[in-house]
């Protein structure tokens, strides 16, 4: 993986394996990596590529981006309809990249940053735990992700929302929980280098993107269509100044829960500024603090089991898990069922 300098630099052409503490130590100092979102998983079907459709284009601009214009390594994690067209290995070959396809539920950092950059859905993000926190710190070391909506791998349109929003949410974007429903072509015009030549694009329905906090210039919804956000980007190296602590980016303070609706143990994605701040927070809704969890990091996972500090089991209903970095505060609603 090509660690991305900070703003303004160059890429270093140097591929590093390290074991996952020592990686993400040693990629502390990158801007965190690039996302493109694309709200349907046809897009890059064997269908999607049938003319006059250009996901080929898109592929190649992606994989450029990502790579920062040299020739980079990717990987696709998922099923053979939605990374696996012949049409799709061909665009990579085409531009000199190498492209591999991998059917394993396990997503390992230290094998991510392998990879210039990442294809992926809901599946196999939302089948582990850990999943939706290797990519999150995959991310924030430098490396890009590729993500695709329109799915319904776990029961319905709003379950692999919620898993892709347990990941996107950290960077400013977020997939709609119902379904658009639209099959054809549609027409894009934005010159972002990740669009520039794809005029047209394939969906059989599928979910749109929208953009958390316009004002942030890292996260941006690229093309709209219908009223709804088709395609999106995230730039780590954008939307970073100059307040930083010990190296790391500093414009970002998210906690997002996984699975939401919960019935057993939950997983907390987040990330803050530095290791300083309050411990995680949980309340219920008489605003009386349930429990407290160590955060060892400025950013990771950690795992409530569903207990006070007594360790008494909850009762059902809505809780608020609250995260501060010293200056800020940011609260995410949790349901939690018996």
């Amino acid at each position: 993986m090509r660690v991305r300098s900070r703003r303004g630099g160059n890429a270093m052409s140097l591929r590093i394996v390290l074991p996952a503490v020592l990686a993400i130590a040693c990629f502390a100092n990158a801007d965190p990596g690039r996302i493109v979102v694309s709200f349907d998983d046809w897009t890059l079907s064997a269908t999607g590529f049938n003319p006059p459709n250009e996901p080929g284009v898109l592929v190649q601009n992606t994989a450029a981006w990502f790579a920062e214009d040299s020739i980079g390594s990717f990987i696709g994690y998922g099923g053979a309809f939605h990374l696996g067209a012949q049409q799709l290995l061909d665009a990579f070959a085409a531009a000199g990249h190498s492209y591999v396809r991998s059917e394993s539920v396990t997503l390992e950092l230290t094998e991510l940053q392998d990879y210039d950059g990442v294809f992926i859905g809901a599946k196999p993000m939302g089948d582990l735990p850990g999943n939706v926190g290797a990519l999150m710190n995959y991310v924030n070391g430098g490396g890009n992700v590729y993500v695709y909506g329109g799915t319904d791998y776990y029961g319905s349109i709003a379950e692999d929302a919620a898993v892709l929003n347990s990941f996107l949410g950290s960077f400013g974007l977020e997939c709609a929980s119902e379904m658009i429903v639209y099959r054809g072509s549609y027409p894009l015009s934005s010159t972002h280098p990740v669009l520039t030549g794809v005029d047209l694009l394939f969906t059989d329905n599928g979910t749109a993107v929208s953009d958390l906090d316009p004002a942030d210039e890292s996260n941006e919804v690229l093309e709209w269509y219908g009223g709804a956000g088709v395609v999106a980007i995230y730039d780590g190296s954008l939307g970073i100044t100059a307040v930083e602590s010990g190296g790391r980016w500093t414009d970002r303070l998210s906690v997002q829960p996984y699975p939401n609706p919960a019935h057993n143990a939950v997983t907390i994605l987040y990330a803050r500024s530095a290791d300083r701040g309050e411990d995680l927070r949980i309340y219920d809704v008489a605003g009386r603090m349930v429990r407290a969890l160590a955060l060892g990091t400025a950013s990771g996972t950690a795992t409530w089991d569903g207990t006070d500090s007594m360790g008494r089991r909850v009762s059902a209903g809505v809780y608020f898990l609250r995260l501060t970095d010293g200056v800020r505060q940011e609260t995410a609603r949790l349901v939690y069922v018996r």
